[in-house]
Parts: C-alpha cells; structure tokens; sequence
C-alpha cells in the first residue's frame, strides 16, 4: 500500500476544521487563532499560498485583538505568537511571489516587537 502524504494533509485540514468550528462556537479566540494557524500551516505545506495566507492573517486579526486587552505577562506573550505568524505569513507571501506584501509583512512584525521592547506598549 503506497503511502499518500498529500492525503494526510487533507485530512488535517479537515480535523482543523473541525477543530475551529467548535472554537467559534465555544468563543474561544485564542484557540481558535492557533487552530487558524495551523490550518495555514497545512496550506503552506501544500503550496496553496493564498489560503494560507488567507488563514495567517485571520489568526493575526484575532491575536492582536486579545494581546490589546491583555497584561503582562499574558500581552508579551501575544505578541511574541502575532511575530510568529507575521514571520510565517512573509514567507507564504514570498513563496506566492507577492514580494511587496512579503516586505510590508516583515517590517511590520519587527516594529513590533521593537516598539514593545522600547516602550512596553504597542498598538
């Protein structure tokens, strides 16, 4: 029996999205960004550069709305998840050949994390 990774794939996909809608349903956004994420993740795996992109930038949507509300500790580590995916999201757009949108991507996550280091607040 020969072995169908591309198969696997969809699969995972498929228990992601399950995953995400019992995370809607339930309101639990933080959850729901990770399950977002790794859903682009697959997507990437497989290529398909617009739906990954599609899925990293809901994830970012929602991750910055609770790093806003959040403190401390719980607001440092948001933001360190919102440069993990900003980074993600400039290599699907590279891949995809949307370099302007790569560049943008990239610069936006270091600001980031360079205006929190130097002031403790970033909008």
């Amino acid at each position: 029996m020969a072995y169908n990774s591309r198969g696997q794939y969809d699969k995972a996909i498929e228990y992601y999205q399950q995953a995400l809608t019992i995370d809607r349903k339930l309101g639990t956004e933080g959850k729901t960004a990770i399950v977002l994420n790794n859903i682009g993740s697959v997507y990437q795996s497989l290529g398909q550069y617009d739906k990954a992109i599609e899925h990293y930038k809901e994830s970012i949507k929602i991750r910055e709305k609770l790093r806003l509300t959040a403190k401390g500790d719980a607001r440092r580590d948001y933001l360190a998840s919102v440069i993990s995916t900003y980074e993600i999201l400039t290599e699907a757009y590279f891949n995809n050949q949307q370099y302007d949108q790569a560049l943008a991507s990239g610069e936006l996550s270091r600001t980031k994390g360079l205006a929190e280091q130097m002031t403790g607040d970033v909008k």
